[in-house]
């Protein structure tokens, strides 16, 4: 959370951070929404979904900043992407300007 916080800020977009709510969950609903320690169930992700689609609502609803240039993305850190639990190479032809 703390790097997704950090990317957002620096290019001024929005976060959802749904770790304190599920924090807030009791243990026995955490149980009922996921399987292990990040994959829902099929309640779960139904129910997370209502919750992402009510607060993505909320957002644009909301008085957006003034907006000013938008800042130039900073180089490319890693060019590798983690897929079905092994790392592959992007290629150019993958990315749109």
């Amino acid at each position: 959370p703390r790097l997704h916080r950090h990317v957002c800020r620096r290019y001024g977009l929005a976060q959802l951070d749904l770790i304190p709510a599920m924090r807030a969950l009791p243990l026995e609903a955490r149980r009922e929404w996921f399987r292990d320690d990040c994959h829902t169930t099929e309640m779960g992700g139904d129910r997370l979904g209502a919750l992402v689609a009510k607060l993505l609502l909320w957002a644009v609803r909301q008085p957006g900043p003034a907006q000013g240039p938008v800042p130039a993305l900073c180089p490319v850190l890693d060019r590798c992407c983690w897929c079905d639990g092994r790392i592959i190479r992007i290629s150019s032809g993958w990315l749109t300007p």
